[in-house]
């Protein structure tokens, strides 16, 4: 087989495999009707979760010092333990809110039963990969903030107190309970309404991009994570690993942060993200070279 028939075949199975839809959702027959009652109803989900985190990272964007073309914000500063407790009540109760929309949204109509539910083996492969997408779309924002206008530097070491850090890992782990069910309840309720995955998919890109603003214009090199992360639930239909992952990511960053000599933490990670890598390609080989049976 020549070189370039190799390459078409590969090609073409990396279109299928980001064709795939396993959510198996019933469109709204009344899509006038499903626009009407869900977008306001998910847009205001939205903003609830979402909408607190980017307007302090616009302020602290905008409002930074002519003579500093960096962001120094202190932990301290951020995530005392009077300021820690609110916003993750808040954020418990907005997730818990989107997840059951999402169930609701989900299950009525019930889904087309074309596709299994994921079991446990592809949930794992679903962990792996989410954590690799996010590992990939990071490190390359703060790769690239030194070359950029405005970057974020946060002062993480800065002592606030056990308890307060303690708050803190619970809260940064349970940032995926607040953000991927808002994002799954978006593309659940957008789909009902007859909405293309192109136009969910920038949606979701905008919306990250616009709540991790905080982190400086490098932000917009996490633009990989979302759109890879739509796709990989677009894929698998499975939206528990994808949260799971989110939390490990953000508490892997914190180990990092708090204990800098601790190089088991960079080995996983490297070791998830080429786990991720090994799972996509050999997706993708197997569909590419697999000989199709009538």
């Amino acid at each position: 087989m020549h070189g370039t028939a190799i390459a078409r075949r590969i090609i073409a199975a990396i279109g299928q495999e980001l064709s795939l839809d396993r959510t198996d959702l019933v469109p709204a027959h009344d899509v006038r009707r499903a626009r009407f009652i869900l977008l306001p109803l998910i847009a205001t989900v939205t903003v609830l979760g979402f909408g607190p985190s980017i307007v302090e990272g616009a302020i602290l964007l905008l409002g930074y010092d002519d003579a500093d073309t960096t962001l120094h914000v202190t932990v301290y500063d951020m995530y005392t333990w009077s300021r820690l407790i609110p916003p993750l009540a808040q954020d418990v109760v907005i997730g818990l809110l989107a997840t059951a929309l999402m169930h609701l949204l989900r299950n009525r109509p019930a889904p087309d039963s074309h596709h299994p539910t994921p079991g446990i083996r592809t949930e794992a492969r679903t962990f792996i990969m989410a954590f690799a997408v996010q590992m990939l779309g990071a490190p390359l924002m703060w790769a690239l903030s030194p070359w950029l206008p405005l970057a974020f530097h946060p002062s993480a070491a800065t002592a606030i107190g056990q308890p307060a850090e303690t708050l803190l890992f619970i809260a940064w782990a349970a940032a995926g309970l607040l953000e991927e069910p808002v994002v799954g309840l978006l593309i659940v309720g957008m789909r009902r309404c007859r909405i293309s995955w192109s136009i969910i998919t920038a949606v979701i890109v905008v919306l990250r991009i616009a709540c991790h603003i905080y982190n400086g214009w490098a932000v917009l090199c996490i633009a990989l994570w979302p759109l890879l992360t739509v796709m990989l639930y677009r894929r698998t239909g499975a939206l528990l690993p994808i949260i799971l992952a989110h939390g490990a990511f953000n508490v892997s960053v914190l180990i990092d942060s708090y204990l800098p000599g601790s190089a088991w933490f960079s080995r996983i990670a490297t070791m998830m993200v080429a786990a991720g890598v090994a799972i996509a390609a050999v997706e993708v080989l197997r569909k590419a070279f697999t000989p199709v049976t009538a």
